[in-house]
């Protein structure tokens, strides 16, 4: 399936009249592979078989470090924009075949000090990156240590980083990252990385075997949460102490099936111009001198909307004769009022969806996709 669906984009997306592809940066998810969410440490004859199977998107310079790890990076924008696909599965919980990211020779740990090195290099060229990967670095899907690890390489390059674009919970939202998290993570030895899975655990099940009841409890847990975290982003919060991630629900229909499409700054007129100065909510006198000043909102490749498709599948299936289309659900500049998607945009975004019943009920449909699934349950 790997190669029917990577052949498929490759003829989708043909090279130009000179002969370039638009860069195609795929990452390994929990379904990808077999048994279901289980990677041993690389190389291994899996990450082997993807490396054969994406031969087309993995940079040459990156075949080494791909097949250690299963992560690289692509120059998607020569000299202005790196995507880091990372391997999220060396932090995710479920993998019981690795432990966290703090003993050396974890693979977990090796990804992460190869990402710093890459920010780095990044960082010296001044250029942006975004980070990609499937399982997003929520606090119950990571190891303790993988997820403090994340949030502290997160803050530290905020004058790099413009986004941290993941899937695998199939809902559409938003969550944040902040400052004082990266200094948890427990000890390997003292406590054990495997969780024990409760309903608040939000883990991507596979609709054929997950019931209604538990889909229905574990949905109104994660809102929950997401709800109180929104609630407690301060008025005057300091965007330094935040990093916004962007979840998008997936393709496969758990819900209905989506694609996202983003735009970015194409010019360059930065003007020492920052996140902060687009919200009047955030108080710019409290701000970290000493931490790095967030990536101008002005800085060629900035995000700054995206647009959100979905297949309506019930209509779809109530004429099987017509082919199914994609069309705009929401647009976060028109819908959700955001100048860009820069962390104070997101911070006031995420104040208003918990104050204001009228949007955090727009929300919810978005949430689930237009599928009216939270109903009776949030």
């Amino acid at each position: 399936m790997n190669k029917i669906v990577a052949t498929r984009v490759l003829n989708t997306f043909p090279p130009g009249p000179q002969g370039r592809r638009i860069p195609i940066i795929p990452s390994i998810g929990n379904n990808d592979i077999y048994p279901h969410n289980i990677l041993q440490p690389g190389p291994n004859p899996i990450i082997q078989n993807f490396a054969k199977i994406w031969t087309e998107f993995i940079p040459e310079s990156m075949a080494k470090t791909f097949a250690r790890g299963g992560y690289y990076s692509v120059e998607a924008v020569a000299d202005k924009i790196t995507v880091v696909s990372l391997n999220t599965l060396y932090f995710y919980n479920p993998n019981v075949a690795v432990d966290g990211c703090k003993a050396e020779e974890q693979p977990g740990t090796e990804q992460m000090d190869w990402l710093e090195i890459e920010l780095e290099k990044i960082r010296e060229r001044k250029m942006v990156a975004y980070l990609t990967g499937h399982v997003p670095p929520d606090k119950k899907s990571y190891s303790p240590t993988c997820y403090a690890r994340y949030t502290k390489i997160a803050l530290a390059f905020q004058d790099v980083i413009v986004g941290h674009l993941f899937g695998h919970a199939n809902h559409d939202h938003l969550f944040l990252l902040s400052r004082g998290e990266e200094e948890g993570g427990e000890e390997e030895g003292d406590s054990p990385e495997r969780p024990v899975k409760d309903n608040s655990v939000l883990v991507e099940e596979r609709p054929s075997v997950m019931s209604d009841e538990v889909r229905a409890m574990s949905l109104a847990a994660f809102v929950e949460d997401l709800w109180m975290q929104y609630d407690n982003v301060p008025k005057r919060a300091q965007i330094k102490d935040y990093a916004v991630v962007l979840v998008s629900p997936s393709v496969v229909p758990f819900y209905n099936p989506t694609l996202r499409v983003f735009s970015y700054q194409l010019d360059n007129n930065s003007n020492n111009v920052t996140q902060d100065d687009s919200d009047d909510d955030i108080d710019h006198r409290l701000l970290h001198r000493r931490r790095p000043n967030p990536v101008p909102t002005t800085t060629f490749g900035f995000p700054q909307e995206f647009t959100q498709y979905w297949c309506n599948l019930t209509h779809a299936n109530l004429h099987p004769s017509r082919t199914p289309t994609y069309e705009i659900e929401y647009r976060t500049r028109e819908d959700y009022r955001l100048k860009n998607l820069g962390v104070s945009e997101m911070l006031a975004l995420a104040r208003r969806i918990a104050r204001e019943e009228d949007l955090k009920k727009v929300y919810l449909d978005r949430m689930v996709v237009q599928t009216g699934a939270y109903i009776g349950i949030v």
